[in-house]
């Protein structure tokens, strides 16, 4: 029944990537367009050459994720003994080869210790202890990367403020998150894993792009100086401040979102409860967007703000 679901609702996820990736499109055209303006014909022969230059490096981490081990089959309710045996097995001949191969990325996350926990296990209960310390270990650095990401989104767009830079920079960050948190857990995503992964960072990108259309100043001013009879509360914090934090904060949010899911996807577990990861991944990102700093990059509109004033 899921497989049938998930089938029937793939040419909706298409239609998004294809829409998303023409809006993106659109974006860069009409930045290649007002370029023009400043270099004249060769702004725009420029400006696509500058364009493709980028779309290579942005997607580099796409081929990067592609040449990643697959994720090893996880064991279900209908699995049997052996499948289940193959499964922590697998897991554990993949840690320690890598590891011994002097992969300067693991060494970084697993300690020493693990290691020789993992190789002296020879049953599935010591394989599956070992493996719940590594995980614990690569969890709190998948975590530590989402945030990171997220941080630079929230700083970057929050300055910004334009729609078609944000969303090629969304783009790309999210993509080398996903890239980075698959390469802590050492595998790729399943195929319709990574195609709803990568449908969600095109929807982050569009979203990006039209957040600095919302009219947030009219929005907070008709409610706030409703309630505090016409008090002009928003002119006084300075609407560009107010713009700022508010598109930082969305971007950052649906960064965390996608960070969160990659990790459930990427975890070494037997059960994977898609609708679960989405809904935990919802309420950790609405968690973990408190304790970004948001300090600095206030302080950094601020002074832009007054420098226009």
């Amino acid at each position: 029944m899921r497989k049938i679901l998930f089938k029937s609702f793939i040419p909706f996820l298409i239609g998004i990537l294809i829409f998303s990736f023409l809006i993106l499109l659109n974006q860069l055209n009409q930045l290649a367009l007002s370029s023009t303006s400043l270099l004249g014909s060769y702004g725009y022969v420029i400006s696509w050459g500058l364009f493709i230059a980028l779309g290579i490096y942005t997607f580099y981490p796409v081929v990067r994720m592609l040449t990643m081990p697959k994720v090893i089959k996880r064991p279900d309710g209908t699995s049997s003994p052996e499948e289940k045996r193959e499964f922590y097995f697998s897991h554990k001949d993949r840690i320690v080869r890598e590891y011994s191969r002097k992969n300067s990325h693991l060494k970084d996350i697993i300690s020493q210790e693990n290691i020789e926990e993992l190789k002296e296990a020879n049953s599935i209960q010591t394989i599956r202890t070992a493996l719940g310390g590594i995980e614990a270990s690569m969890d709190k650095e998948v975590d530590s990367l989402a945030k990171s990401y997220a941080t630079a989104i929230f700083t970057a767009t929050a300055l910004s403020q334009n729609g078609s830079l944000d969303a090629i920079f969304v783009l790309k960050l999210q993509l080398e998150m996903i890239w980075k948190i698959s390469r802590v857990y050492n595998q790729k995503p399943k195929f319709k894993e990574l195609f709803y992964l990568y449908t969600g960072v095109f929807s982050s990108a569009l979203a990006s792009a039209g957040i600095s259309e919302i009219p947030v100043e009219e929005i907070a001013n008709t409610f706030i100086n409703s309630s505090l009879k016409g008090m002009p509360i928003i002119s006084r914090i300075g609407s560009k401040i107010i713009d700022g934090v508010f598109e930082g904060t969305c971007n950052a949010l649906l960064c965390l979102r996608v960070g969160y899911i990659a990790k459930g996807y990427s975890k070494i577990s037997e059960d994977l409860d898609e609708k679960s990861i989405r809904k935990s991944s919802r309420m950790k990102a609405l968690r973990t967007i408190k304790e970004i700093n948001y300090k600095e990059t206030i302080i950094n509109l601020v002074k832009r703000d007054k420098n226009d004033a």
